[in-house]
Parts: structure tokens; C-alpha cells; sequence
């Protein structure tokens, strides 16, 4: 059963953030082979506030290896970190890909 990693931002968050986005993304593509999806939690006017994480292990350790490497976690950018264990009770794949490919959401 995969896990769920729901990060919110410190008060420092968006400035951290601004400033580690490209390692950030270096280290999400450097680990492709363990994420189902990850990506920012934004308010109403598209502002970061936060990620969510999608891992697929069985391993909590390797939960816990991946974030402590993550260098919005080494920077502190986050100020909680909420790890759950996540059961898919439904899923829109072709929903999703026809998002990713840019054509209209129904």
C-alpha cells in the first residue's frame, strides 16, 4: 500500500521554495522509480503553500530516507510533515492522461 506525504510550508516557506524549486525537481526526476505523483497545494490565487506526495513502497524507512533527502525537507521549507498509508478507492487514469496530453477536463 502506497503512502501519502502532505507537507504545508514554515513562514519562510515561499522564499525557500522560490529559491529550491530546480534541485527540488532534480531530485523528484532522480527518483521517478518511487513517486506515483507529487505536486505543490496551492490557494485560490495559485500560490504554493505546500506538496503532496504520492510513493509507491511498502517501506516507511523509505519513506522516511526519501524525504529526509528532499531539499525542500533539508531546508527547512516545510513546517509539518503528515505521512499516512493511502488506499486507492478510485482513479481516473484516462481522465488524467487526457489532462497531461492538454486536451479539455469533462
Amino acid at each position: 500500500m502506497p503512502f501519502l506525504v502532505d507537507a504545508t510550508d514554515g513562514p519562510d516557506g515561499a522564499r525557500l521554495r522560490a529559491a529550491l524549486r530546480p534541485r527540488h525537481l532534480t531530485y523528484l526526476e532522480d527518483h521517478l522509480d518511487l513517486l506515483l505523483g507529487a505536486g505543490a497545494k496551492v490557494d485560490d490565487e495559485s500560490e504554493p503553500f505546500g506538496t503532496v506526495y504520492l510513493l509507491d513502497t511498502e517501506s516507511r524507512d523509505e519513506v522516511d530516507t526519501f524525504m529526509a533527502g528532499d531539499p525542500y525537507v533539508v531546508a527547512g521549507v516545510f513546517a509539518t510533515l503528515i505521512v499516512t498509508r493511502w488506499r486507492k478507492g478510485f482513479f481516473d487514469h484516462e481522465r488524467l492522461a487526457a489532462r497531461i496530453d492538454g486536451e479539455p477536463a469533462r
